[in-house]
């Protein structure tokens, strides 16, 4: 599913999202059946297209900029063309929430340390 806009000037460091790139790396890992995937080059909110699109489903949406996105507790996020990773996932589950209170922090720290070892002169923050 992809959604045709006009561009931004790319940043100098830029490397698109490889939807194809995605999906092989789950087909990889037997995945593909598990998740549903979506690419935008710019969408308002990749966590409300998936409380929408997919609210019951296993699904990743990421985005190259989103125009209203939202970080914890329904603080804006600020969210320029290309400068970062804007993504949501979509996984339903029986626990509490209480149960989930750092599942968010872990998430970030697994992603995090995945990528500084394949950017390793990079600057990656969490934020």
């Amino acid at each position: 599913m992809m959604k045709t806009c006009n561009l931004p000037q790319e940043p100098p460091h830029f490397i698109p999202i490889s939807l194809s790139r995605i999906q092989q790396i789950l087909l990889e890992k037997n995945l593909t059946a598990l998740f549903e995937t979506y690419y935008f080059t710019e969408i308002d909110s990749t966590q409300r297209f998936l409380k929408e699109a997919a609210p019951q489903n296993r699904a990743i949406c990421c985005a190259e900029k989103q125009t209203a996105g939202r970080g914890r507790f329904g603080r804006m996020w600020h969210s320029p063309f290309g400068e970062n990773i804007y993504l949501s996932l979509s996984y339903p589950h029986v626990s509490t929430l209480q149960d989930l209170s750092g599942l968010s922090l872990v998430v970030s720290l697994a992603a995090h340390n995945c990528l500084k070892s394949f950017l390793p002169d990079n600057q990656l923050e969490i934020k």
